[in-house]
């Protein structure tokens, strides 16, 4: 567990178990391009197997996800040494350090590669 302000929460790696909570978070933040169960399932069905990615998970203390986090190389892209970064953090979670937890994994991650 990693304290937080007020609260614990724990990073994982994402799971393909985690689209549903992702679905919710991701309409919760982004209500005017809402994206559902289906697109998700497909982006993570056809995702190029061996492209580099990492993806997070961070989970409050009764264990429901708050936050996600994702880089991944850009295979649409000819670009060298660039990553893709995407944070989201549920809006009552945001302020405890939740998002720089995730950022510093992520590029630690990216340079890495």
């Amino acid at each position: 567990m990693i304290q937080g302000t007020a609260r614990h929460w724990q990073v994982r790696e994402y799971t393909p178990a985690d689209i549903p909570a992702n679905v919710e978070l991701s309409n919760l933040e982004y209500s005017d391009e809402p994206t559902t169960l289906e697109q998700e399932e497909h982006w993570e069905r056809s995702y190029p197997q061996g492209n580099p990615r990492l993806r997070l998970a961070v989970d409050d203390e009764a264990n429901r996800l708050i936050g996600i986090g994702a880089t991944l190389k850009p295979f649409w892209a000819d670009a060298p040494g660039v990553f893709n970064l995407f944070i989201l953090v549920h809006p009552r979670e945001r302020g405890r350090g939740i998002g720089r937890d995730l950022l510093a994994r992520l590029e630690a991650y990216a340079a890495g590669q």
